[in-house]
């Protein structure tokens, strides 16, 4: 991002006023004005300016396209969100805050609910400094009339994440009138050895930073000949580091998207394994699905709560602050369910579990407590179990409508989840576009009805945890929540609709015939010749 204050503005109606932008590759400061000798050149007053980047620790608002700065931090924050590697311009999001933002919901309104959908709960920190410092120079003519501007420019970004460096540039400016003068102008700067020409755009501080860390545990592509314990471990080493790479963050409650990735990859590795029974030896097979339903109940409280305080921290100014002396108690009630849930992952059998799990799927014993499907090729095993899920998906979806009971509904979530799962399997056996159909059919489905059980656990929530507000919070804050509790039970019966249409897209001839296609392509996967499992 760009700092713009220090920027010359002029009649937005107005056609743009051209620019030639130069970078300085190795010549001295100020080298250039020996090549405009018949120029007069008046020195404007050095100017300086710092911005604050922020974003997540993992880039989500660059991804996005989105750079966000910190411009002014006394006595007031302002920030500004703008596209990614632009300079922010009076159409772009312009924010005075009363403190440094975290979360989403620190941004007021339609800019909260916007970040919302990039950031989810993932907290900003600061990524970055950057510093300009400019020296402006008008070009006058015999007149001393100005016919041009030129802008010496050094952009310096330091801090944790940027490879504390400088960029040095040379902005030539035109003057509207006096085009004959800037072509000339930028003629002869393009002489000055160690200028370089680049596209005129203005400074992207945040090519300066170092980039983001790749995601742990990025869902692997699989040899096509590929036995099934070989394949199995591969895939529970990648959720294993995943669990990992969040444990720091999910034990110290950071931000609610630690919890979340945790769960997420904890709950694949529980699925496949139900699902990919034969694999692992029997006994071994009940053990570690037992421990992972263990700990998946742990964590389910905290990650209930978690989804409920995103949706009241996000809605409107005026209902949030009435809100406020609930948010205050649900809030105690996470934080302690925190304790709780640290006390649980720093015991025993956690520990235990998480080792136990790392030691099966190493590699290293491939043929210790493997199964009878151990050595079977994991394509065709997959191409098994994909088509019976699908099916168990098609029975319960043609027997549901959008007024079925709430835990039927849920239960065709989960076996839709348990489908998606299979689905990402199949990377590395099926080609992506082939698996792209399927997954937005299924996708868009489970969506619905994720919605549909976000409403269903909201709503007990409230009621339950309405309690913990205390009669000194006034009749506002339980009124507010009676307000909030309409609005999640509308948005219960808006999924419900939308499960209805979706339902129907994904009982369709078309999404059937891919899923069908999957299996046919999985089934007729090669087989090695001399299985060994890895």
């Amino acid at each position: 991002m760009a700092i713009d204050e220090l920027r010359s503005t002029g009649d937005s109606a107005a056609p743009p006023v051209p620019r030639r932008v130069f970078e300085v590759r190795g010549a001295e400061v100020g080298a250039w004005r020996r090549f405009l000798p018949g120029a007069e050149l008046r020195a404007e007053a050095e100017s300086r300016a710092s911005a604050l980047l922020l974003d997540s620790f993992d880039r989500r608002l660059r991804r996005a396209g989105l750079d966000l700065a910190v411009l002014a931090e006394e006595p007031r924050v302002v920030c500004r969100l703008s596209p990614a590697g632009r300079a922010a311009s009076s159409s772009d999001g312009t924010f005075e805050l009363e403190r440094l933002p975290v979360f989403a919901w620190d941004f007021p309104g339609a800019a909260a609910q916007r970040l919302a959908g990039m950031l989810e709960a993932r907290a900003i920190r600061p990524i970055g400094k950057h510093e300009l410092t400019r020296a402006r120079f008008a070009v006058l003519d015999d007149q001393a009339k100005t016919v041009a501007w030129v802008e010496e420019e050094r952009h310096e970004v330091g801090g944790e994440r940027a490879h504390d460096t400088s960029v040095r540039r040379l902005v030539l400016q035109g003057v509207r009138g006096y085009d004959e003068e800037f072509e000339r102008l930028g003629r002869e700067l393009e002489r000055v050895p160690g200028l370089v020409a680049v596209p005129d755009t203005d400074f992207d501080a945040s090519e300066l930073l170092v980039p983001a860390r790749r995601a742990a545990g990025r869902w692997p592509e699989l040899p096509a000949d590929v036995h099934a314990y070989a394949g199995l471990a591969r895939i529970a080493r990648a959720q294993l580091a995943v669990v990992r790479a969040n444990a720091v963050g999910t034990r110290a409650g950071e931000d609610a998207e630690y919890l979340h990735d945790t769960r997420v990859a904890l709950r694949r590795l529980r699925s496949l394994l139900a699902q990919l029974k034969g694999v692992l030896a029997a006994e071994e097979h009940a053990h570690l699905a037992g421990e992972l339903r263990w700990l998946a109940a742990c964590t389910g409280p905290a990650r209930d709560l978690d989804t409920l305080l995103f949706e009241l921290r996000l809605t409107e100014p005026a209902l949030r602050a009435d809100l406020e002396p609930a948010l205050v108690a649900f809030e105690h009630e996470r934080a302690r369910l925190q304790v709780q849930l640290c006390s649980e992952l720093r015991g025993a059998r956690a520990r235990a579990l998480l080792a136990r799990l790392r030691e099966r799927f190493s590699g290293a014993d491939g043929t210790r407590r493997a199964g009878p499907q151990a050595e079977r090729p994991f394509a065709h095993l997959l191409a098994k179990r994909l088509g019976r899920r699908q099916r168990q998906v098609v029975r319960r979806a043609r027997a549901l409508d959008a007024h079925g009971p709430a835990a039927e509904l849920h239960e065709l979530r989960i076996a839709c989840k348990k489908l998606r799962y299979l689905l990402e399997c199949c990377r590395g056996f099926v080609p992506r576009a082939e698996l792209a159909g399927a997954f937005a059919h299924l996708k868009d489905l489970q969506g619905a009805l994720g919605s549909v059980q976000d409403a269903e656990v909201h709503g007990r929530l409230v009621r339950e945890l309405a309690q913990s507000v205390s009669a000194a919070a006034g009749p506002r804050a339980h009124l507010a929540l009676g307000r909030f509790l309409e609005r999640v039970e509308h948005a219960g019966r808006t999924a419900r609709e939308r499960y209805a249409g979706l339902a129907a897209s994904f009982l369709a001839p078309d999404s059937r015939a891919a899923f069908e296609s999957i299996q046919d392509t999985l089934a007729h996967a090669p087989e090695r010749a001399r299985p060994r499992p890895r």
